[in-house]
């Protein structure tokens, strides 16, 4: 039995990294530690967003190497990655400090993950919907279940369930 579990468990290693996704770009073998853009030369040092060897990172660094960004910053962050003054960095071009915000994202994460970028507006976290529910539920204000009041617009979808699954 532990030997089918290995054989099933490297059979399907194989076939996950042979899945790719429409849209993103290949795999690169990750640069040198060394590697650097115009953004490594005033943010030297800092930390890769996913180990270096991981799928996501060698996509990033790939679709970076495309944008004359060896070390991948662009992708997320927008900005000119040629640039050797803060301001013409920064300023000249799209450029995205936090690019995780869900104000932003669809321009960032959303290149490779657009469907995570989609579902977020209507969860639950976003909205708050589901802590200003039990809050007045709790206290009587409200009866059932039905999420009315979120800090945000809030539209239950008419699916049962939009979330992607894979």
């Amino acid at each position: 039995m532990k030997t089918l579990r290995i054989v099933a468990a490297g059979i399907f290693s194989i076939w996950i990294g042979s899945v790719s996704s429409p849209g993103i770009a290949q795999e690169t073998e990750p640069p040198a530690a060394g590697a650097t853009s115009g953004c490594m030369s005033c943010h030297e040092g800092i930390e890769p967003i996913r180990e270096r060897e991981s799928k996501m990172a060698r996509q990033i660094l790939a679709l970076g190497a495309d944008q004359r960004d060896p070390a991948g910053c662009v992708v997320c962050h927008g900005g000119d990655p040629q640039a050797s003054e803060k301001e013409e960095a920064h300023g000249t071009t799209a450029f995205y400090p936090a690019p995780g915000s869900p104000w932003v994202n669809e321009k960032t994460c959303g290149q490779c993950h657009g469907d995570h970028v989609r579902v977020q507006w209507h969860s639950l976290m976003m909205t708050e919907a589901g802590k200003i529910h039990g809050v007045t539920w709790a206290f009587g204000g409200l009866t059932g279940y039905e999420h009315r009041y979120g800090n945000y617009d809030l539209v239950n979808p008419e699916v049962d369930d939009p979330r992607p699954h894979p």
